[in-house]
């Protein structure tokens, strides 16, 4: 049995971290000793599993492959190198992969899938601009609508999950500093139409404000344990 130093709780299982206040044992004087002796009840994390490599993977990502090279040189070819089209059935197949490999795998993860597909649909958001020459409209209205969906999920996920201790109030300090994104992309393109964006950057300030006043102590126990503090 290891016993925090910090929190003084006793943990009935191997770890090298506080699964409740996140501390590192070994550098707030817990023994390496003590910590080899206690028994591990549960079986080590392993990689994230959506993260893990499958047969599907290779699959997948060789008929990616197979297909968006012979677009891509053939359209280069054709328009001198000029590609627009080719990117959208690319950017598509991609998030379809994204999809496949994070939604439907697990439950968990659900703030960091809602991320990645917020960044995909934008990627895909672009291409479809860019091919039709509307791409002031993209970072003007659309990808800012993305983010603001995506922001919104998030902190209703979990504000409804909050009590459970894989539901990280952290996130929705990370999806909303994300949201302000859009805005510093219209500022970078230079597009004129700047209100929407500024309007959901500062939405994404006040969610951050909210979050950062009401949850100050949880959030304190979430950066430690993320950074081993």
């Amino acid at each position: 049995m290891i016993k925090c130093p910090n929190c003084k709780h006793n943990i009935m299982t191997r770890s090298d971290y506080c699964p409740l206040c996140g501390i590192n044992f070994s550098e707030h004087g817990v023994s390496q000793l003590t910590i080899n002796q206690t028994p591990r009840l549960f079986a080590k994390r392993s990689s994230l599993s959506f993260l893990s490599y499958s047969i599907f993977d290779t699959i997948y990502l060789s008929i990616l492959l197979a297909l968006s090279i012979p677009a891509l040189l053939t359209e280069g070819f054709l328009t001198g190198w000029n590609i627009r089209y080719s990117y959208i059935p690319i950017s598509v197949l991609v998030y379809l992969y994204i999809l496949l490999r994070l939604s439907l795998n697990s439950a968990k993860f659900f703030p960091q899938r809602i991320l990645i597909q917020a960044i995909s649909l934008s990627f895909i958001s672009y291409f479809i601009a860019k091919a039709t020459g509307h791409t002031d409209i993209v970072f003007a209205y659309v990808i800012p609508t993305i983010f603001l969906v995506s922001l919104i999920t998030v902190a209703v996920y979990v504000f409804i999950n909050f009590k459970l201790p894989e539901k990280h109030a952290a996130s929705i300090i990370f999806m909303a500093l994300t949201s302000i994104v859009p805005h510093i992309l219209t500022i970078i393109f230079g597009v004129k139409e700047k209100i929407y964006a500024i309007v959901v950057a500062g939405i994404a300030v006040l969610f951050i404000l909210v979050t950062a006043l009401a949850f100050a102590k949880r959030l304190k126990h979430e950066f430690d344990a993320l950074f081993n503090i």
